[in-house]
């Protein structure tokens, strides 16, 4: 069953506010967490196993140039 505090969101948006709040929490440890988590459960459950990948070409352009590298 999916979060209905996310019901009104698109996958993208979903994703975006994902990888801006778990940037957050990566910068300022002990905020943030439980939100992104739960979105991130949220996309889980949504996208199953094509989640990661799905990530990955959305935010491959945000990337530093040396983690581009294949």
């Amino acid at each position: 069953m999916t979060d209905i505090r996310f019901q009104s969101f698109e996958d993208g948006e979903l994703a975006d506010i994902w990888y801006a709040l778990a940037d957050a929490s990566a910068r300022h440890p002990g905020h943030f967490f439980g939100l992104a988590n739960a979105i991130l459960e949220e996309l889980q459950e949504r996208r199953g196993r094509g989640l990661h990948p799905w990530l990955d070409a959305r935010y491959q352009p945000f990337r530093p140039a040396e983690t581009n590298l294949v």
